[in-house]
């Protein structure tokens, strides 16, 4: 009813149009003398006002029949219901509709066409970053095997490489996985020392190198994410700590964790004694390709990493928050929702 209230509403020019003619068609009637004058006229602007209900509704019916016709084709722009859209349309409308229906038609398939091949690049990337898991591997093995007979800086080196390699394979699935249109999460109850340790592997040697202290409080917390997620978050992290670590001092990285101060939630807090980030830098630390002043110092930042942790933290349910003080330490604070 409103909306028919509503459509009266949009033709009240057309009401008031034919209420001047009862009006003149009234004062024809008291002119001629006509006896019965003001029954005649309320008749007369009764039948009006019915007449004009009348087609009022109608046109309120025609016209959401139009729509849903038009709804439905958008949804489905199917050839049949296109005839049954444009069959009952005027020379113009139909005209103009039918190069709308040509136009939309055009964009669904380049739609399709590219949705295809972006599959085809997202799938052939992802091939591609499993396959450079085998000579990562490999490279691995070597250098553990044949560490007596290289030398020490040249195994350093040797070591970075394959440490720097790993994350942006790494980097590169799970980039893959974030963007894919299906997820494979398994969502458990984990130890988050024991996540945080095992993210501390891919980056032993470098931690080693570079005389890191790793320090850890609140070891048997627990909380529910998806294990993979999680060390890969932690990784971006400790790789974080690894490029903006401070020179003249012994680098190093302090695990916490424990209950929310309100208690509705678990959290991790991993501060290292780096660099850290200007104040005006630290609400964009998270954004994609952002690397701020302390990216400025070490050019070989990306600015990928934190951005990719944020959006495997959305994807998780963990919020994420940054907090730094420049030249002296770094920190992020990890929230779990508990179940």
């Amino acid at each position: 009813m409103k909306k028919i209230m509503k459509q009266m509403a949009g033709q009240k020019i057309w009401l008031v149009f034919l209420l001047l003619t009862d009006l003149l068609a009234g004062f024809l009637l008291w002119l001629a003398d006509v006896k019965s004058f003001f029954i005649l006229l309320g008749v007369l602007i009764l039948g009006t006002l019915l007449l004009f209900a009348a087609g009022t509704v109608q046109v309120f019916l025609s016209e959401k029949k139009r729509r849903d016709r038009f709804l439905q084709f958008l949804q489905n722009p199917d050839p049949d219901i296109e005839k049954q859209m444009t069959e009952k349309m005027n020379g113009a409308d139909r005209e103009l509709m039918l190069a709308f229906a040509d136009v939309l038609n055009s964009q669904r398939e380049l739609s399709r066409t590219q949705a295809e091949q972006l599959k085809d690049y997202e799938e052939y990337v992802e091939t591609w970053a499993h396959e450079m898991k085998t000579p990562l591997s490999l490279f691995t093995f070597l250098l553990d095997n044949r560490r007596d007979e290289i030398p020490e800086n040249l195994y350093h080196r040797l070591e970075y490489v394959r440490c720097r390699a790993q994350e942006s394979v790494n980097q590169m699935l799970f980039f893959s996985r974030l963007k894919g249109s299906t997820k494979d999460y398994q969502f458990e109850k984990l130890t988050l020392w024991e996540c945080f340790r095992e993210a501390l592997e891919d980056y032993q040697m470098i931690l080693a190198e570079n005389d890191f202290l790793i320090q850890g409080e609140g070891k048997e917390i627990t909380a529910l994410s998806d294990r993979r997620g999680l060390v890969f978050m932690f990784g971006q992290a400790i790789s974080n700590s690894v490029k903006y670590r401070r020179e003249q001092v012994r680098p190093e990285i302090h695990f916490w964790a424990g209950n929310c101060p309100d208690e509705n939630c678990v959290e991790v807090v991993l501060r290292d004694n780096g660099r850290g980030a200007a104040s005006y830098d630290l609400p964009f630390v998270f954004e994609k390709g952002f690397t701020g002043d302390a990216g400025m110092v070490q050019k070989k930042a990306t600015g990928m990493g934190l951005y990719l942790m944020s959006q495997m933290a959305k994807d998780l349910k963990v919020t994420v928050e940054a907090k730094s003080e420049a030249g002296q330490w770094f920190e992020l604070i990890f929230r779990f929702p508990v179940v």
